[in-house]
């Protein structure tokens, strides 16, 4: 996608920032117009210089920290079907292959009223789906699923205590 894009925008910067790129991310660096930073203390200025926050993560689980970062910024988000798994209605335009990477970028460089809108929507879904009061709701209304799934532990437990007396020995 790179090459097309940097053919079309000969100005363009793509700036990979992240802790310990391999050895062929760090071989990007020799293309022009990619810059490769490794681990930053602070990905905030990083980010807001950005014109979006590209998250083409192809492996990992569970929540991104940088889609989390980008959003609360207010950042245009543009991720991989991995980068968004397990968040429930995620920001931000969701890329599957080249064709749909190219058209999603371009879109955000050349609109930037649909840049703008799409990073305070991201800024508004991480307001209220993820901060510590509403990861405390999510967990609140677990814990009825959690304790009936511990309650035949906890009689098993109770039954095999009941039948034992003072010196510890089965009755």
């Amino acid at each position: 996608v790179w090459p097309a894009l940097r053919a079309d925008y000969p100005d363009a910067t793509w700036k990979i920032v992240g802790k310990n790129p391999c050895q062929r991310v760090q071989a990007l660096a020799q293309q022009p117009g990619i810059e490769v930073t490794g681990q930053v203390e602070d990905i905030r200025p990083w980010a807001h210089e950005a014109a979006a926050v590209v998250l083409p993560m192809r492996c990992g689980g569970g929540i991104k920290n940088k889609l989390l970062e980008a959003a609360a910024m207010g950042k245009p988000i543009l991720a991989s079907p991995r980068a968004v798994r397990g968040l429930e209605e995620p920001p931000g335009l969701i890329c599957r292959g080249p064709a749909q990477w190219r058209q999603a970028i371009e879109r955000v460089w050349s609109q930037p009223d649909l840049a703008r809108t799409m990073g305070q929507s991201a800024r508004s879904w991480a307001q209220q789906r993820h901060t510590w009061p509403h990861a405390a709701q999510q967990l609140l209304q677990k814990i009825p699923r959690f304790a009936l799934r511990l309650q035949p532990v906890e009689s098993k437990l109770h039954q095999r205590t009941s039948c034992r007396n003072a010196t510890g020995r089965a009755a």
